[in-house]
């Protein structure tokens, strides 16, 4: 047969007022490792942007368009450009280059070392420095005009246009043929 407590309301309230003492200590002692966490991958990523700084420096083939830029913000992220960063993922001690594309984001290198991380960086920015240039050369060569034609819209628009007109056309005589006849 169980025993029943004869604990007072006030000895319950202490119980409960403990409790919560204990959750709230227990809640800020996760919040404090996981804003260490995230210090401790901020101040990697911003290793990474000093030992890749050097690389860019007095170049201007890249000062247009590549500018690394460290955003704090959760997880933070050295942006490389507008659309690529290196993120700690997915532990805090592995470097991660991702770039977003239209079909979404893509893993372009992973490593926990910072060494191979610039390197990966620096090929990296090669590549969309070449296809950057690319890009701008074929902008910059005259263009033939487009060759004359229609669209397959513009068609069938002119076929509606046409058959209706030739409607009304047989609606009209045979209105004038009844009046008059």
């Amino acid at each position: 047969m169980p025993q029943a407590t004869s604990q007072t309301p006030s000895d319950t309230s202490r119980e409960m007022d403990a409790a919560l003492k204990r959750m709230r200590q227990a809640e800020s002692a996760h919040f404090d490792a996981a804003m260490a966490i995230r210090d401790a991958e901020t101040l990697r990523l911003y290793a990474l942007k000093q030992d890749i700084e050097p690389l860019l420096q007095n170049r201007a083939e890249f000062s247009d368009f590549i500018a690394p830029t460290l955003f704090t913000g959760t997880p933070p992220r050295l942006w490389i450009d507008l659309t690529s960063y290196v993120v700690m993922q997915p532990d805090p001690r592995t470097f991660r280059l991702v770039q977003d594309t239209r079909d979404g984001h893509h893993t372009v290198a992973e490593t926990t070392d910072r060494g191979k991380m610039v390197q990966h960086l620096g090929d990296f920015i090669a590549l969309r420095t070449i296809a950057r240039q690319r890009e701008l050369a074929g902008a910059s060569r005259p263009t033939e005009p487009p060759a004359p034609g229609h669209s397959t819209a513009a068609l069938i628009l002119a076929w509606l246009a046409g058959f209706s007109l030739g409607v009304l056309g047989l609606l009209v005589a045979a209105a004038m043929w009844t009046r008059g006849g």
